[in-house]
C-alpha cells in the first residue's frame, strides 16, 4: 500500500515533486516451501525500491528498510523524489 502526493512547481521551486509513502504490504509469498509448517528461516524479509522513469544513471532509486522474517511488513516511511 503507496500513498503519493504531487507538488507542482512555485515562483520559488522550479521543478515539480513527488511525496511517496510506503505503508505496509500484505501476505507476501515465503522463500520456500517446508512441507506444511512455515519455518521462520522460510519468511522472507521484504524490502520496497522506488525508482523514477526515465532515470538512466539510477539517482532517483531509494529503498525502505527491510523488515526481517514477515510476511505483513508495516513501513510507514515517506520519500521525497
Amino acid at each position: 500500500m503507496a500513498w503519493i502526493k504531487h507538488f507542482p512547481p512555485k515562483p520559488k521551486r522550479k521543478v515539480h515533486g513527488f511525496a511517496v509513502m510506503i505503508k505496509k504490504g500484505k501476505d507476501l509469498m515465503k522463500k520456500g516451501i517446508s512441507g506444511y509448517f512455515v519455518l521462520t528461516a522460510d519468511l522472507p524479509n521484504p524490502y520496497v525500491v522506488i525508482h523514477m522513469f526515465p532515470d538512466p544513471d539510477a539517482i532517483t532509486t531509494q529503498h525502505t528498510h527491510f523488515q526481517p522474517r514477515t510476511r505483513d511488513p508495516s513501513y510507514a516511511e515517506t520519500f521525497f523524489l
